[in-house]
């Protein structure tokens, strides 16, 4: 039986829920079926550290808040012709975007991961976006 790659997309490696259940996952999962690598779009990683302490492979884009650059995104699939992953789990609204260009350039399979809420009126605009596309996608399925 060969091993499993998933690749994580999450927004940024900081302190909160959705990083808290990344970590479990990939902590608790049988390492003989999968290997986990986790990409933080955003350089801000105080979690990183709890990551690769547990053997997990973490990288980041570089990227900064508000800012979807073509070097990042170049970057992010460079990570995924690299790491050849069977699956992409991506975290958060901007990750499940980002996430979507694997899909197209390496057809990969991408499962989204949303796990959290929020009033759309006091979203930012990729937010919104991010969560209208989100909704018509699953009701789609």
């Amino acid at each position: 039986m060969s091993i499993l790659v998933v690749l994580h997309l999450i927004t940024a490696l900081q302190t909160g829920g959705a990083e808290s259940m990344l970590r479990k996952l990939v902590t608790a999962s049988d390492r003989a079926r999968f290997r986990h690598v986790v990409v933080s779009m955003l350089a801000d990683m105080p979690m990183a550290e709890a990551f690769v302490t547990e053997g997990i492979a973490v990288h980041t884009l570089g990227m900064r808040r508000g800012s979807f650059t073509p070097r990042a995104i170049l970057r992010f699939l460079g990570l995924v012709r690299r790491e050849a992953p069977q699956i992409v789990q991506t975290w958060l609204y901007h990750a499940d975007l980002l996430g979507l260009t694997s899909v197209v350039a390496a057809r990969t399979r991408v499962v989204w991961n949303l796990r959290s809420s929020f009033h759309l009126g006091l979203a930012s605009p990729v937010s919104r976006a991010c969560a209208c596309c989100h909704g018509r996608l699953r009701r789609s399925l």
